[in-house]
This record gives C-alpha cells, sequence and structure tokens, in this order.
C-alpha cells in the first residue's frame, strides 16, 4: 500500500508539471478564436480544410474546459461540504443535548451522576449482560441462517478478480480518496495501474493492516 501511494504521488506531481506546460486554455482558445478570424476573411477555397480544422481544435478545447470546470466544481463542492456551517454546529449542538445522559440507578435503586460512579454502573451492567450464560441464552434464539456451503465460501481467500469487480462498480465521479484520485483515474487506467492496486487491496485484506 505504502508503494502505491507513493506511485500515485509521483502520478499527481507528473500531472501538475504537464497540467502547466499546457497553458491556459482560455488563452489558446482566444488564439484559435483569432486565427479562425484571420482564415474566414480571406474567404478562399484554399482555407477551407485549415478552417474547418481550426474549428475542430476549438470544439475540443471547450469540450475540455466544460470538463475541467465540471471536475473543479466538484471538488470545490467536496472541501466546502466538509465546513461546519452554522445549520450543521446547531443541528449537532441540538442532538448532543438530546442525547446527554446525566445519570444512572445502579443495582441498589441510587441515582448517581459522577463519571467514576456512572462508568461503574455502565461497566457493571454490560459485563452482567455479556456473561457466557446470558450470551447462550440470545444464540439459542438466533436463527442459524448461514449453511456451511455459505460459511465455507465466505472464508475463502479474496481474489484479484473481486478487487477489480468491486472497483469497477463504483461510480466513476463519486468521492475521490486522500490522494485526489477518483474511481475513474482507476478504472480509465486500470491496464497500468491496475496490478499495483490488487496487489495494494490484497496486502491490507489478508494481512488486517494497512501499511503491511
Amino acid at each position: 500500500m505504502f508503494q502505491l501511494f507513493e506511485k500515485i504521488k509521483n502520478c499527481q506531481m507528473a500531472l501538475v508539471v504537464w497540467g502547466r506546460k499546457l497553458g491556459n486554455s482560455k488563452t489558446k482558445i482566444e488564439e484559435k478564436h483569432k486565427q479562425l478570424e484571420a482564415l474566414t476573411s480571406m474567404n478562399t477555397a484554399d482555407n477551407i480544410e485549415l478552417i474547418q480544422k481550426v474549428r475542430d481544435e476549438i470544439q475540443s478545447l471547450l469540450f475540455q474546459d466544460e470538463l475541467f470546470w465540471r471536475q473543479r466544481s466538484r471538488s470545490i463542492w467536496l472541501s466546502a461540504g466538509d465546513k461546519n456551517t452554522k445549520y450543521f454546529h446547531q443541528k449537532a449542538s441540538q442532538r448532543r443535548r438530546k442525547n446527554q445522559i446525566h445519570g444512572f440507578l445502579d443495582e441498589n435503586g441510587q441515582w448517581c451522576t459522577s463519571e467514576s460512579e456512572t462508568a461503574r454502573v455502565a461497566e457493571a451492567y454490560f459485563q452482567n449482560l455479556f456473561t457466557s450464560k446470558n450470551l447462550e441464552s440470545v444464540l439459542d434464539s438466533v436463527d442459524n441462517v448461514v449453511t456451511p456451503d455459505m460459511n465455507h465460501t465466505l472464508l475463502q481467500p479474496y481474489t484479484p478478480e473481486e478487487v477489480k469487480r468491486a472497483l469497477f462498480q463504483m461510480h466513476p465521479s463519486k468521492s475521490p480518496g486522500p490522494n485526489g484520485m477518483s474511481p475513474f483515474f482507476f478504472q480509465k487506467f486500470w491496464h497500468i495501474v491496475g496490478k499495483d492496486v490488487t496487489t495494494a487491496i490484497l496486502s491490507v485484506l489478508q494481512s488486517g493492516h494497512f501499511f503491511a
């Protein structure tokens, strides 16, 4: 997983450099429009193919610009969506007041309000609840719906095919991870990054540790 993160980080840095080399799309569009005006003003048969070529280039630049701002607007929305606005702050405060516990009645019927007393009562309650005797009675009431064959299937090791299937089931433009890469990046370039992604995911699933 660490190796995958490092490769993604290097890819991001390379994309930033590449993006700077491309220059400002607005400037390029303006330049192409001026070029088109100059060609159309000549109004000669020799310029027909060149005029069409410039028009196609303008359409391509406009499409790329639209994609950029569509993705950019989502990035801005995701960043702003996590901010602690006044509304959500009030809702959180209201919920906190509603869920606040002022005290417990212990096993002797005494009202306990201090932090140490309420902690002791809560601990004693759950210790008694989850004793072997109580758990056995609870399990007896639960229907056994997982058959041995189902359990055998569930215990099988994860496969590369399952990793790919799970990733391709994600919506391409849904929330990108901390590395800024959306599912679309991995789906589009799976033939390049698929092996590294699969190895990293399987290492986590098999070891139980994120960085293994």
